[in-house]
């Protein structure tokens, strides 16, 4: 256990001490119980040893309990020092003071756990997480520090700040308008019974419903006014790099020693151990590692968490007393158990019981029980809920973006229809008609920016959403100003009660680098184009017509920009200025909309390799590609041009391209973490605005996918040779086995070897001979090649190198491990164009598998090829497939797409599928844009010329620097 921050205040009767009163009677067999951190809260200003005598005497009964558990053989208990206990570890008085009571104080522990497999060590720290309080209130300090998620810390104080501070606010909207409603209703009553009419002006009508709708009108406004004023107060205290877009990962935010949680335990299963068990969490959590296991218990005390707000209000953060447990069981096998149960605490104020909703993340339940166990069971936390939250929230951006969309080009359409007469005639009566032309341009530009803000609102963004919101409000009056459309108005007013109460999905970031790049030269073209037009005016016209001073002149011209009209220049000047700045203006609108919008753009040059940063995440990506790594493309998830997302003890490889996150291979880690892993990613990628798509994915990931609402595509097949049972003999390796026999005759040799090792004097031949067959100086590859060549870093792969009769490279072939088929995955694939005989990559091939199957390698990868299965006729021969049979023959063409597949069919392999995975329909055609650039497919026609000078495409392989200073040096000497 971790975390009882016992004190003198107490309640005897709360949760965890009454049930670890009980856990110390009921232990009969042999057992060592531990608190990891924090048994006792003490302030700065208290003395431990008087603390701890003070608790004791308030807690007779768990003293008891205790002292009855050590009193038996074989019976101990050991307190870790934590960060509010701290002094444990020097103060002598209140070591004693535990001793005295039969409980031992340790810095951490080694448990050394036996069983049939013998005997493996479990580490015990207490670990920390710290919320940076300082800017919360001092009352609310306390609870603040009990978080159940730190990254909600500006969320709690903004719901502190409403709930608590602004709610006499609150009540007092809701408090007026009864008051104003009784005492309208009392008037009527009194004239009822005198038979005297009272002049009473108020917001209301003679309907029932009218009225009741004006309330809760008036109420909406207020109370949003109320929550805007709370979320101001607490902007001016966080700084705006402090709002958290995720929820935390309590085994990445735990520290001990400055290395989390995971960190730790793998270094401890790194050297044959178990792993560890860390207190001082904030929350509970049971991660598997590749031999062990990392768990946290969380805390046994008060506990606040996040709950949703009902009717559209901000989330409610309620106490609740928490117990969590981590069972270590020693027998045949052995077993760690997390156990937790939880308990409401009756302390929110009315207010925020009335809007409190769901709890935002998953939690124990009521009555303590098993939450997740290793090495048989599940890890902690694992639910389905956050798959549905995700989907809902995917489904409300999608609704939300193509209602603003609609009800835009409704604006637009409206705009260029003349209004009714009758509801002309009634504006008329209340507005001069220069407003209702005035309110038909903000309709026309309200109009084309939710067009443009659709896109942001379909990423979930907040400040597209924040645009839209006011954009639709505005036209909510523009509506009714410009003619009256009173079912526009409460369209649009339907949809900013949405938006507004669907807030919560919309909280990813725009590229703010960008906007504050580009916004002001928007703003300098706007003067330009204003001062341009005013002295075209005055140079036009001023001969033969009187015009307003220049300054009256620069503000029509600034006026047409946004197409109004309202001071009158002469007709000659304006036939051309006018058209000219209304088209620059909605450019420069729709421009600035595009910026603001724009997803966050990963700036993180990683292809260089030079910073530290990228070299620790690195170095993390390889260990768990080696120790994880179950598929044939998981290590070119350490191409150079990818970024890494790491969660508990997995990787996503991902590289962004135009908003799109593309991430290949599948994520790799424990089996057990699949979709707690790919979840996280996809609301890491999707608080930053991008799209995630997965290219190449395995047969064995599409549940996952499918269960998180993504589609997934056919793509093609991945060739597997059988190594140890592939052979050249019979009639149908005939053309094979006489290309290896003839290249044999003509005096061609092999040489395989660690491309990490290779000879100096090698290289430059090496070189010359890839370079011969590639596209320009782009290099094509992304899902399915490595980009690089004799690096040190790539211990263990495989260079096939065949030599001509001359003695010079005349074919290389490079494979990169494969741990699933047991044998390699080809990487890169080059010969020598000059005269050479037919079959030279055959029988790089063939010998290959020959020297594989001498090793003892099972499998060999080779290339993919695309639509296999259609072109092979396994998918039936109905009129559809027929006619992608069609295309695709005439596509082999221009792409080597039939060419592959034949080429790989002569080797018999087991072919092993492989997809295409995207969201919803409406992204597929980024995703193939995104796979296109990633892979230089510059040969598709005419979208080809627009990925040539795609400066996202890499330069040829990369080869380290000192290899080719060391191979320069040797060919100097010759």
């Amino acid at each position: 256990m971790s975390d009882l921050s016992l004190s003198a205040s107490t309640e005897t009767r709360s949760r965890p001490v009454k049930e670890l009163t009980t856990l110390l009677g009921d232990l009969d067999d042999p057992a060592v119980v531990v608190v990891a951190g924090n048994l006792f809260f003490v302030r700065p200003d208290q003395d431990l040893s008087e603390v701890i005598s003070a608790t004791f005497e308030h807690l007779p009964d768990f003293v008891a309990a205790v002292r009855s558990f050590v009193a038996q053989e074989n019976h101990r208990v050991f307190v870790l020092p934590g960060s509010d206990d701290a002094a444990l570890a020097t103060d002598e008085a209140a070591r004693e003071e535990l001793e005295r009571h039969g409980v031992q104080v340790a810095s951490d522990l080694i448990l050394q756990v036996a069983s049939a497999d013998g005997v493996r060590d479990l580490a015990i720290a207490a670990g920390s997480h710290r919320v940076d309080v300082e800017n919360v209130d001092a009352a609310d300090r306390a609870d603040a520090d009990r978080l159940e998620d730190p990254a909600a810390l500006t969320t709690f104080v903004a719901s502190r700040v409403l709930y608590r501070r602004l709610a006499p606010w609150v009540w007092l909207v809701l408090v007026a308008l009864g008051v104003v409603d009784l005492f309208n209703s009392a008037i009527e009553l009194i004239g009822h019974f005198t038979h005297h009419e009272y002049a009473v002006h108020a917001p209301h009508t003679n309907s029932f419903w009218d009225n009741l709708i004006v309330n809760l009108f008036i109420l909406v406004l207020a109370e949003a006014l109320v929550v805007a004023v709370a979320g101001l107060l607490v902007r001016r205290r966080f700084r705006r790099s402090l709002h958290g877009d995720a929820e935390s990962e309590p085994l990445a935010n735990t520290l001990i020693d400055q290395v989390d949680a995971l960190d730790y335990a793998r270094r401890i299963v790194e050297r044959g151990g178990l792993g560890a068990v860390v207190g001082g969490a904030p929350r509970p959590a049971l991660a598997f590692l590749d031999r062990g296991v990392c768990a946290v218990p969380g805390p046994s005390r008060k506990v606040l968490i996040k709950r949703e707000g009902r009717f559209g209000l901000p989330p409610v953060f309620t106490s609740v007393a928490r117990l969590g447990v981590v069972e270590i069981e020693a027998a045949s096998n052995v077993q760690v158990r997390l156990l937790g149960g939880q308990t409401p605490v009756a302390r929110a104020r009315l207010l925020e019981r009335l809007v409190a909703g769901p709890p935002t993340q998953v939690g124990p339940p009521e009555g303590t029980t098993t939450l997740g166990s290793w090495p048989h069971g599940a890890p902690f936390p694992v639910s389905q809920d956050r798959l549905l939250a995700q989907r809902r929230q995917r489904s409300v951006r999608r609704w939300a973006s193509g209602l603003i969309a609609l009800d835009g080009l409704i604006n637009v359409a409206v705009t260029a229809s003349p209004p009714l007469r009758s509801r002309l005639h009634l504006v008329r009566s209340f507005l001069p008609l220069g407003v209702a032309q005035s309110a038909a341009v903000v309709t026309a530009i309200a109009g084309i920016s939710m067009i443009m803000l659709a896109r942001g609102v379909r990423r979930g963004q907040r400040r597209a959403w924040f645009v839209a919101v006011a954009a639709l409000a505005l036209t909510v009056v523009a509506h009714l100003a410009r003619g009256g459309s009173f079912a526009a108005s409460l369209v649009a007013a339907a949809l900013v009660t949405y938006l507004i109460v669907e807030r919560r999905h919309f909280l990813a970031a725009s590229d703010r680098t960008t906007a504050a790049a580009i916004l002001p030269r928007l703003v300098i073209i706007a003067i330009i184009a204003v001062f341009a037009g005013a002295l075209g005016i005055e140079a036009a016209t001023r001969r033969h017509y009187v015009l307003p001073n220049f300054g009256v002149v620069l503000i029509a011209c600034a006026e047409r920009l946004f197409g109004q009209y309202n001071i009158a220049l002469p007709d000659p000047s304006t036939d051309f200025v006018d058209p000219v700045l209304v088209t620059i203006g909605v450019s420069l609108i729709v421009s600035a909309i595009y910026v603001i919008t724009r997803p966050v753009v990963d700036r993180r040059l990683s292809s260089t390799g030079s910073g530290a940063e990228r070299r620790v995440a690195e170095l993390r990506a390889r260990d768990i590609v080696r120790r994880h790594g179950r598929g044939t493309l998981d290590y070119f998830a350490l191409r150079d041009d990818k970024q890494f997302f790491f969660f508990r003890d997995s990787l996503v490889a991902y590289a962004v391209y135009g908003g799109v996150a593309l991430v290949s291979p599948d994520p790799i880690g424990p089996d057990a973490e699949r979709t707690e892993v790919f979840n996280a990613f996809r609301a890491f990628s999707e608080a930053r605005g991008w799209t995630i798509a997965i290219m190449g994915a395995g047969a064995e990931w599409l549940a996952t996918y499918h269960a998180a609402g993504m589609h997934y595509l056919y793509l093609g097949d991945e060739a597997i040779v059988d190594c140890q049972n592939f052979t050249l003999e019979g009639g149908k390796m005939k053309g094979v086995r006489q290309a290896c026999t003839r290249l044999r005759k003509h005096g061609y040799t092999v040489e395989f070897l660690d491309p990490a090792d290779i000879d100096p004097a090698q290289v430059t031949g090496v070189l010359e001979l890839i370079s011969m067959l590639r596209r320009g100086e782009g290099e094509r590859g992304f899902s399915m090649m490595l980009g690089r060549l004799f690096d040190p870093k790539d211990k263990g792969l495989l260079l096939t190198l065949v030599y001509g009769p001359d003695g010079r490279p005349a074919a290389a072939c490079q494979f990169v491990p494969s741990p699933a088929i047991k044998g390699y995955s080809l990487d890169l694939m080059r010969r020598d164009p000059g005269e050479h005989p037919n079959g030279l990559i055959d029988y790089a091939l063939c010998s290959t598998i020959e020297h594989l199957r001498g090793e003892g390698a099972q499998g060999l990868s080779l290339n993919f090829a695309a639509f296999r299965s259609v072109l092979d006729g396994e998918r039936g021969e109905g009129t559809f497939t027929r006619v992608e049979r069609w295309t695709l023959k005439r596509l082999s063409g221009i792409l080597p797409i039939e060419s592959l597949w034949m080429f790989n069919a002569k080797y018999h392999p087991v072919w092993l599928p492989r997809y295409i995975v995207y969201p919803a329909a409406e992204n597929f055609v980024p995703v193939v844009a995104a796979i296109l650039r990633a892979e230089s497919i510059t040969e598709i026609p005419v979208l080809g010329r627009f990925l040539t000078n795609d400066p996202r495409n890499r330069p040829g392989t990369v080869v380290p620097p000192d290899v080719l200073a060391a191979a320069k040096a040797v060919d100097e000497r010759k």
